[in-house]
């Protein structure tokens, strides 16, 4: 399974897409006012990727809500190709997806921010 679903397939924008190290470092102080610290696993941490959709349709904003039911949240991983450099992750949802309204009128359009964890 990858995402976007189809409908959406080459709609995201580049423009929200950020990256972000997660700091794997667990660090305690001593009374001396030394700091110790060590790594909470040996495997290479992972990278929280924000990126999302603007102007969407209502159909492809149920497209993606179907989407997430099908990965049961955050439960499944599934691929994603970075679309700055092509590049495959397999991912999970890292938090709910974030809907916000921008329709006018009858036109009813969503903005969606996605936050995804490689695994």
């Amino acid at each position: 399974m990858s995402f976007p679903p189809e409908s959406l397939s080459g709609r995201e924008d580049s423009s929200k897409l950020t990256s972000e190290q997660v700091d794997p470092t667990i660090s305690s102080s001593t009374d001396g006012g030394y700091l110790m610290t060590r790594p909470r696993y040996t495997r290479k941490p992972p990278i929280i990727f924000t990126t999302g959709f603007t102007y969407i349709t209502q159909a492809e904003k149920k497209d993606l809500e179907d989407f997430w039911d099908e990965q049961f949240g955050g439960s499944r991983a599934f691929a994603w190709d970075n679309p700055t450099d092509g590049v495959r992750y397999n991912v999970r949802f890292a938090e709910p997806m974030r809907f916000s309204y921008t329709g006018k009128g009858g036109n009813h359009r969503w903005n969606v921010s996605v936050k995804l964890r490689t695994i």
